[in-house]
């Protein structure tokens, strides 16, 4: 039986309210949350019949003063993706490793989450839909991440009014909406992706921390209902 544990510091000021939400905490730069995407996919699929609402929350793994040529962690990714893509059974293109071992390539999540952040105001229902187009773009396709044209072609394809999207994108509430899905990932106490993390009757819950298989991740859901 999967063991439940509470996240008691995010709880501050949260009322109790019917159904589960689910925070989605993933960075549209993390390998790993690409990985997990087909498994928060299917648990969305399959809890879809309770009242559950799930929130894709960018974390900002890589803030614009961090920002630096891929070189610098290229080995690393390299080294790591095949186990990667065993585990979860994704493919990242090869494109993508090319950019890696280029390396000159530099990553900001502060444009990523933006257009996260913009998509929401369109379609709160369909906020995972675009979180994973997104990180096909960049994983498979080795899109660039500071091309906010990107973003709106994703927006268009997946049926968004383009010129709102965009009026939103580049907004200063815009700006200050993504700011504050940063910082509530971190009163989440989240410093690694990707992580869920359950809310139900105003507690917190962690429900997963880093790469969790489906079968696991499904337990643990049905502790929580249960709980």
């Amino acid at each position: 039986m999967a063991v439940l544990k509470e996240v008691p510091l995010a709880t501050q000021g949260q009322t109790a309210e019917q159904g589960i939400t689910l925070y989605y905490v993933y960075d549209a730069l993390c390998g790993w949350c690409y990985g997990f995407s087909p498994v928060i996919n299917d648990i969305e699929a399959q809890f879809a019949g309770i009242e559950l609402k799930l929130e894709v929350i960018s974390g900002g793994m890589i803030g614009e003063d961090q920002a630096q040529p891929i070189r610098h962690m290229a080995d690393y990714i390299l080294q790591t993706l095949p186990r990667l893509e065993s585990m979860s059974g994704v493919s990242f293109g090869e494109a993508y490793k090319e950019v890696l071992r280029e390396g000159t390539r530099v990553y900001s999540s502060l444009w990523p989450s933006r257009a996260l952040t913009a998509w929401k105001q369109q379609f709160p229902e369909r906020q995972l839909e675009f979180a994973t187009a997104l990180q096909k773009a960049i994983f498979t396709d080795a899109e660039t991440t500071d091309n906010p044209e990107l973003f709106s072609q994703i927006a268009s394809a997946l049926g968004a009014d383009v010129d709102r999207f965009r009026e939103v994108l580049n907004s200063e509430s815009n700006h200050y909406s993504t700011q504050v899905e940063f910082q509530f990932a971190q009163e989440l106490g989240i410093t690694g992706f990707p992580a869920l993390v359950g809310l139900k009757a105003g507690k917190f819950y962690l429900l997963a921390r880093g790469y969790t298989p489906y079968e696991q991740l499904a337990e643990t859901m049905k502790a929580l209902m249960a709980d």
